[in-house]
C-alpha cells in the first residue's frame, strides 16, 4: 500500500478507520484527489505550474481548471501570478491580419454533428464572441496548422479526442491555448493527461457548458481567475 508523509492529512492506507456504511467511491476519490493536489500544491511552493509537472500534467491550466471546478478550497494554497502586460488576444487570428486587443475572443468548435455545432452557437449568441464551427479533427488540424488563431477549442469528438488534443498540444501556438472537452466516454483522466484546461461530461454536465467558456476567456485576460 502507498504511505503518505503527513500523519493529519495523509495517513497510511492501512492506518485508516476503515467503514462501509455510508461509503461513497466517488466520494472518498474526490477527497484523496484534493489531498494529492494539496501535497503538489504544498512541494511547489504554491506554484501551479510545478504542481502541475509533480502531478504529470502537460499545462497548468488543468490543474486551475481542478482547483476552479471540483475543489475550490485550495484556491488558498496556490500562489498568483501577475498579469500578463500583454493580452493573449493579440496574436494572429484566421485571417492574415492581426488581431486588435478588443478584437472578440474566438471559439473553435470542433464536433462531426452539426446540430452540436448549432446549440453551441446558441448559447454563445449575443456574446462577446466569435464562433467558429469545424466539422471533425482533421479538418480542426488543417485550420490550425494553417496559422488560424484561436482563443479557445472545444472539442465534442468522441473518437478521436484524446489524440487530437495530443496533436495540438505539440504545436508551439497552441500550447497554452484553453481545451474545453465534451464527452460521454469515460476518459477524463486519460484527457487530463494528454493536456486539457476543462472537462464536461455529456449530457449530465451540459448546463454547465456557458459557465466553463466563459470562465476558460476569463482566464486568458487574467491568468488569476
Amino acid at each position: 500500500m502507498m504511505s503518505l508523509e503527513s500523519p493529519s492529512d495523509f495517513a497510511s492506507f492501512e492506518a485508516f478507520d476503515w467503514s462501509w456504511e455510508g461509503f461513497s467511491l466517488k466520494r472518498e476519490t474526490h477527497k484523496f484527489e484534493q489531498l494529492i493536489i494539496q501535497r503538489a500544491l504544498r512541494d511547489s511552493a504554491g506554484s501551479v505550474t510545478a504542481a502541475a509537472h509533480l502531478l504529470g500534467f502537460k499545462h497548468h491550466q488543468s490543474v486551475i481548471s481542478l482547483i476552479s471546478g471540483r475543489h475550490k478550497e485550495l484556491e488558498s494554497h496556490r500562489s498568483r501570478s501577475r498579469k500578463r502586460h500583454r493580452t493573449l488576444f493579440s496574436k494572429a487570428t484566421v485571417t492574415p491580419k492581426t488581431r486588435t486587443t478588443t478584437a472578440k475572443p474566438l471559439v473553435l468548435h470542433v464536433s462531426y454533428d452539426q446540430a452540436n455545432s448549432k446549440v453551441t452557437a446558441d448559447l454563445l449568441s449575443g456574446e462577446e464572441t466569435q464562433f467558429d464551427p469545424c466539422l471533425g479533427g482533421e479538418m480542426a488540424l488543417r485550420k490550425l496548422s494553417r496559422g488560424a488563431q484561436y482563443d479557445l477549442i472545444i472539442l465534442d469528438i468522441e473518437r478521436e479526442g484524446l489524440e487530437i488534443v495530443r496533436r495540438v498540444r505539440k504545436m508551439p501556438k497552441y500550447r497554452g491555448t484553453p481545451i474545453l472537452m465534451l464527452s460521454g466516454e469515460e476518459c477524463e483522466d486519460a484527457a487530463w493527461r494528454a493536456g486539457i484546461s476543462d472537462f464536461l461530461r455529456k449530457p449530465q454536465d451540459l448546463s454547465q457548458l456557458k459557465s466553463r467558456i466563459d470562465r476558460l476567456l476569463a482566464s486568458l485576460r487574467d491568468p488569476t481567475a
